[in-house]
Formats: structure tokens, sequence, C-alpha cells
């Protein structure tokens, strides 16, 4: 799925793209918006429970928004290098 949403952000960025994992795996994220959020969503199946969840990510995606399931979101910064912070003497 990725893959795909990969080709179609490069072959045609018009198309929007809901991804429903089962998977909460940052890297999968990040790669689906590499070039990119706009017209993107990374929903886990687990909130697709939550009536309204998915016509609401197609309506954002479609209207060239993102969405992002919270539990997705935190494991992506996470998985980013950490700051340093200036040193004190």
């Amino acid at each position: 799925g990725i893959q795909i949403a990969q080709e179609l952000r490069r072959d045609h960025p018009q198309v929007g793209v809901v991804v429903v994992s089962s998977a909460n795996i940052p890297e999968y994220a990040i790669d689906l918006l590499e070039g990119g959020s706009q017209g993107r969503a990374y929903l886990l199946k687990e909130r697709l429970a939550e009536p309204g969840e998915l016509v609401h990510a197609v309506r954002e995606v479609a209207s060239g928004r993102a969405v992002i399931d919270p539990k997705v979101m935190d494991g992506v910064l996470a998985a980013q290098p950490q700051p340093r912070t200036p040193s004190t003497r």
C-alpha cells in the first residue's frame, strides 16, 4: 500500500490516499508522507470502530489535508533523532 501511495504521488499527485493498517509502524507513516502530507491519511484499524472516523479521513484527504492517527504520530515523533541541548559549563 505504501509503495502504491508513493507511485501515485509521483505519477498522479492529485490523487489522495487513505492507508488503513493494523500495524503501528512509524516508518510506514514516514514513507507515506515523504514528499508532503497533503492528501494523505494513515489510520489504525482499531480506530475505525469509532463512527465516522473513516468518512472524516476521506473527506479531509479529498480536501488536500492530512490525517494521521495519534498513536502513529507518537511513534513517528519518538523515531526522530532528539535535538541536542546545549551543554552548560
